[in-house]
């Protein structure tokens, strides 16, 4: 690769992308690099600028009503922050979602995603994410077998696809964890069963489990969206957790099934949650309400989930693949003002361009900041 290392050339290429080409440069200009303060400058004098383009594309799934996008970063060239994943998951001035999976993070032992709530905060793990990821990741054919291993920041899930499409998912979610330092829920350590706990003035049997994301699960005769509303709104910042929280409120209709409403830290109200069915199981099963496997109502639909002896907890479940989804210009621009950078610069490495000064020159942008 050639360096350039001009002090003026002539852009006369009318368009010019990077390596992956998701990034552009338009319009023609002159351009002078400054080996000084090692940054590019164009002449302003014709009254034309260079116009960066950062073409981004998500994919849209949703699992029982919970909608994701998906963000690969090894397919585009955006850092996500947590103003932009705000930005994006803004269902009246973004593209609007529950929330973002980014990856595959691709690291030694395997593949990793991450989980954005919508409020640009990070979560430890997503039942309805690892599914519709999985099925991402076979989509997009970075995985071929039909049982794999996928990382969460909450640690390995194992992943069986049981049907040719992988569409319908059995995940393996991990332990469940009923003692406070696990959850985390404040005071000396005990397991966290029936406790009387006040969420906004009304007291309240809650019995919490972690299973790698906190959750308090509170029996009621009846559920519905208005009252896990109420009761989320005040638990998920109430004293007792200082990571705060998610919310169920649970209906045991027999044995063998139950009816949740859900209230997501950092997200809201939710038509479904992996996590929040696995964690009601657990709970239901635990006070000797239900058998180990059960089927877990919401309103987005229904999760089949199986307690262990041994408390691990099985999910199995649909996904739904909806949309490719590229954003505008404009919308991008908005991104970038919120002082977005791309790869390790606002340009990022490895940016190849072809230039024209008596043939063609490839710049790399590697240290070099733009202007």
């Amino acid at each position: 690769m050639k360096v350039c290392k001009l002090s003026s050339i002539l852009i006369e290429k009318s368009r010019i992308c990077n390596k992956k080409g998701m990034i552009c440069l338009e319009r023609v200009n002159h351009a002078c690099y400054d080996e000084t303060n090692m940054e590019w400058r164009t002449e302003r004098d014709s009254g034309k600028a260079w116009r960066y383009i950062m073409k981004v594309v998500l994919e849209r799934y949703h699992g029982l009503g919970n909608d994701y996008v998906v963000f690969d970063p090894n397919r585009n060239e955006l850092e996500l922050r947590e103003e932009n994943v705000r930005m994006i998951c803004d269902r009246n001035e973004g593209l609007g979602a529950d929330g973002i999976l980014e990856g595959p993070i691709l690291k030694e032992e395997g593949m990793y995603v991450k989980v954005w709530n919508p409020d640009g905060s990070e979560s430890e793990t997503s039942g309805n994410g690892v599914r519709i990821f999985a099925k991402y990741l076979k989509d997009a054919d970075y995985v071929q077998k039909k049982h794999f291993t996928l990382y969460t920041e909450n640690g390995p899930v194992e992943v069986t696809f049981l049907n040719e499409e992988g569409s319908r998912l059995r995940v393996s979610m991990g332990k469940l964890s009923f003692w406070s330092d696990d959850i985390p829920v404040t005071g000396e350590r005990r397991e966290v069963i029936n406790e009387d706990m006040v969420f906004g003035r009304t007291l309240y049997p809650v019995t919490c489990v972690s299973i790698g994301n906190p959750h308090c699960v509170i029996p009621m005769r009846e559920v519905s969206k208005p009252l896990v509303c109420k009761i989320g709104d005040y638990a998920e910042i109430a004293r007792y957790f200082p990571n705060r929280i998610n919310t169920q409120i649970m209906k045991v209709i027999d044995k063998e099934n139950i009816a949740i409403e859900i209230y997501e830290r950092g997200a809201g109200y939710t038509l479904a949650s992996g996590t929040g069915a696995c964690a009601a199981a657990g709970v239901a099963y635990k006070l000797g309400m239900t058998n180990n496997k059960v089927i877990v109502h919401m309103p987005g639909g229904d999760l089949q989930v199986e307690v262990e002896d041994d408390w691990n907890v099985y999910m199995t479940g649909d996904v739904f693949y909806v949309a490719k989804i590229t954003l505008s210009n404009e919308f991008v621009e908005k991104l970038r003002a919120q002082g977005i950078t791309v790869g390790t610069g606002e340009f990022g490495a490895h940016m190849m361009v072809e230039l024209t000064n008596d043939g063609p020159v490839t710049i790399l942008l590697e240290s070099k900041k733009a202007f």
